[in-house]
């Protein structure tokens, strides 16, 4: 499973219960530039702090350190070679980010496997 845009990991720490309870030898990748950057720059952006280290506490806290690996990085910088089962694109919530997002790893989901988007 690969998450783009893991902010502060609500969604990790579900999708890493998930994979424990289930799977507990697939993994989560959970990929974010953690710069403080939210929303959609067609909309405008919101700077707050950086989250890399709220993020590391939250999976530690649910006891997922074994099943999330946390990527910092923007998500078209990052080379990718893993079938995927599940892609959940939540990154800046533009059109522009969002279609980037999606046509780096698309090629990398497994027939039957799912891309989900919020916002």
């Amino acid at each position: 499973m690969l998450e783009v845009g893991s902010y502060c990991g609500r969604a990790t720490t579900v999708l890493g219960s998930v994979v424990r309870a289930v799977r507990a030898n697939a993994r989560v990748f959970a990929i974010d530039p953690h710069d403080g950057f939210v929303g959609a720059l067609d909309r405008g952006l919101e700077r707050g702090e950086p989250t890399l280290e709220t993020l590391r506490k939250n999976i530690a806290r649910a006891h997922l350190l074994p099943f999330v690996e946390i990527i910092q990085g923007q998500a078209q910088d990052v080379p990718w070679s893993e079938p995927l089962c599940l892609l959940l694109i939540d990154g800046l919530h533009d059109y522009p980010n969002v279609l980037m997002d999606f046509t780096h790893f698309e090629a990398h989901l497994v027939d039957g496997g799912l891309a989900l988007f919020h916002d």
